[in-house]
């Protein structure tokens, strides 16, 4: 870790921790940004263009980005993988938000960061986990939430959203915490606002421009589609994402639409619209699943609350069961007595 500054802020637990992001858009970014305003500096290394939220939603990028550093690196080429190398190297914290196997490929993962950095804290953020048999399908929000099982708890009547918002803060808060108790042998008394963790998420939306980034997703292809057999069919594909928009519609018949810009795609949205929903509601969720299984697109089948299998990435759950009330009191209340 970084030198420890002369004088610890009280709201800058991670103060001294650099953090270096390779994400983009919104997960690991939020993630970055979160750990910037506990007090770690953050380095966002970016694609030569860019992170795509710059040009479809400003107002996010701009509060994802806030106090950051940007470099824009192109890691296909040997120099600049070069650099993004010795900056990694200098990493406490690397934040990766790439499908598994990407960041290898690219020659920035794990192994390689470790091992010049072998104190690094390496996260790879990923939709479906790095051990997950879904772990090579792409994806964005909308096919997580459907293959997760939340789709049909995110209602008004549904999943609290906010309580688990506020769960998730808390701990970030408590991890942070911990580390500067470690560092400085002094506690601290954490204010952590539900109401306040949900006004962060919609500032990282853009705030009083949200709807700058929900409208780049109000397209033909990221919703749902009814099957042949009552099942819901998800399509998450992304405005700037031509090849994924062309493996898909090519599955569907229509190698012909396989080059559509995306604003030709916005000019013919009832067209499409109309096609995607006929050709899923011709078919089953079985027969969709083995037409888009090998195809690399975005696509999911809406699973029922608590149907979700097979993923990776959730919180350790070591084995164990619930405890009656007071169940260990005794052995607390007779035992030694902590001095």
């Amino acid at each position: 870790m970084n030198d420890t500054p002369s004088h610890d802020h009280p709201d800058r637990p991670l103060e001294g921790v650099r953090v270096v992001d390779l994400s983009v858009t919104l997960p690991g970014p939020f993630a970055s940004q979160i750990l910037r305003r506990l007090g770690a500096s953050v380095l966002h290394l970016e694609p030569p263009a860019g992170d795509s939220l710059r040009l479809m939603a400003p107002a996010a990028h701009a509060f994802l980005a806030e106090g950051k550093e940007s470099v824009a690196v192109d890691l296909k080429q040997p120099p600049e993988l070069a650099l993004a190398l010795d900056l990694l190297a200098e990493a406490d914290v690397v934040v990766e938000g790439w499908r598994p196997g990407v960041a290898d490929r690219l020659g920035v993962g794990y192994a390689a960061v470790s091992a010049r950095n072998p104190r690094v804290v390496y996260c790879s953020l990923s939709g479906y986990g790095r051990d997950s048999l879904l772990r090579g399908r792409a994806g964005h929000d909308i096919n997580y939430v459907a293959e997760s099982g939340a789709a049909e708890m995110l209602t008004s009547k549904g999943m609290p959203v906010g309580d688990l918002a506020g769960s998730s803060a808390a701990a970030t808060r408590i991890l942070a915490e911990l580390l500067r108790a470690a560092r400085t042998g002094h506690g601290a008394h954490l204010d952590v606002s539900i109401t306040g963790t949900l006004a962060d998420w919609v500032d990282a939306l853009g705030g009083t421009e949200w709807w700058r980034f929900v409208d780049v997703l109000q397209n033909a292809h990221y919703g749902h589609y009814e099957t042949k057999d009552g099942e819901r069919l998800v399509l998450g594909i992304a405005p700037m994402e031509q090849r994924l928009w062309a493996n898909a519609i090519t599955a569907f018949g229509r190698p012909d639409w396989a080059s559509l810009s995306y604003d030709e795609r916005l000019e013919r949205h009832d067209e499409i619209v109309e096609f995607l929903a006929k050709t899923v509601a011709s078919m089953t969720a079985d027969e969709l699943q083995d037409a888009l299984a090998a195809v690399d697109t975005c696509w999911s089948l809406v699973r029922r609350p608590g149907a979700a299998g097979g993923l990776t990435g959730r919180m350790p759950n070591p084995p164990g069961t619930a405890p009656a009330l007071d169940e260990h009191g005794r052995k607390y209340r007779e035992g030694p007595r902590r001095e």
